[in-house]
C-alpha cells in the first residue's frame, strides 16, 4: 500500500478515488471503530474535518466567467434556430413520412415570415406535403402566441398532432414538446397555447370544419 497519511486516505475516500486495497484498509478502520477496537468519534471527526476542508477548497476554485462572443452566438443559435427541434425530428419524419432534407427544410420555415395564413388572432398556419405513406391526409404547421386559442372545430377524420414547442392546453390537459396528441373522427375541440413561449404544432388530419 502506498505511504499516505490518514488525511490523504480521508480525502480519497470522500472523492471515491481509492484503489481496492486502500478502500479495504479504510473499511477495516471503520469496522474497528464500530466494534470498539478503535475510536469511532475520532474516525467520524477526521472525515467531518476533511469534508469541510474539501468544501472550502472547492469554493475557492469557483470563478465567474463570461462566455466568449462566439460561444454565446452558437448557444443562441441553437436555442432560437430550427436546431432546437432536433430531438423531435425522428418522430416528425416517422409520423409524416418525411425525408431528412424535407424535414430540415420544413423546420427552417417555422421562424420565417412567408407562407403563413392567419386563422385567428395570434394563430397562424401553413400547409406542407407529407410523404406518400400517409395517403391523402393533409399536413400543416400551426403556431400560436401564448394564450391564443385555435377556434373550435370538428375533425372529418382522425388527427395526429406533434407538439414541437411550447405547451398545448387541450381538453383539460397540458402537453409539452415531444408529445403526440390524437383526436378521433367527429370529435370537436378548441385548444390554447400555454404561457411563456409560442406553441408550435405539426398536424396530420383529414380536414376540419369550424363550428
Amino acid at each position: 500500500m502506498k505511504n499516505t497519511g490518514p488525511s490523504d486516505l480521508d480525502v480519497e475516500t470522500l472523492l471515491e478515488t481509492l484503489s481496492e486495497t486502500d478502500r479495504a484498509e479504510v473499511e477495516a478502520k471503520r469496522e474497528l471503530g464500530r466494534t470498539g477496537a478503535g475510536d469511532p468519534s475520532a474516525i467520524a471527526r477526521d472525515l467531518a474535518l476533511t469534508r469541510q476542508a474539501l468544501a472550502a477548497w472547492a469554493e475557492q476554485q469557483v470563478v465567474e466567467s463570461t462566455a466568449s462572443p462566439e460561444l454565446r452566438r452558437r448557444l443562441l443559435q441553437t436555442i432560437a434556430g430550427s436546431g432546437r427541434f432536433g430531438p423531435f425530428v425522428p418522430l416528425l419524419r416517422r409520423l409524416f413520412d418525411l425525408g431528412a432534407q424535407t424535414a430540415a427544410d420544413l423546420l427552417a420555415k417555422v421562424d420565417g415570415a412567408a407562407d403563413w395564413i392567419e386563422a385567428a388572432p395570434g394563430v397562424r398556419y401553413f400547409h406542407f406535403a407529407p410523404g406518400a405513406a400517409v395517403g391523402q391526409l393533409e399536413a400543416g404547421i400551426v403556431r400560436l402566441r401564448p394564450a391564443a386559442t385555435f377556434p373550435r372545430h370538428r375533425h372529418r377524420g382522425p388527427e395526429v398532432t406533434l407538439v414541437l414547442e411550447g405547451t398545448l392546453l387541450d381538453r383539460g390537459r397540458a402537453h409539452s414538446a415531444g408529445r403526440v396528441v390524437e383526436s378521433a373522427t367527429g370529435s370537436e375541440h378548441d385548444y390554447t397555447a400555454g404561457p411563456g413561449r409560442d406553441l408550435i404544432l405539426a398536424s396530420l388530419h383529414s380536414g376540419i370544419d369550424f363550428v
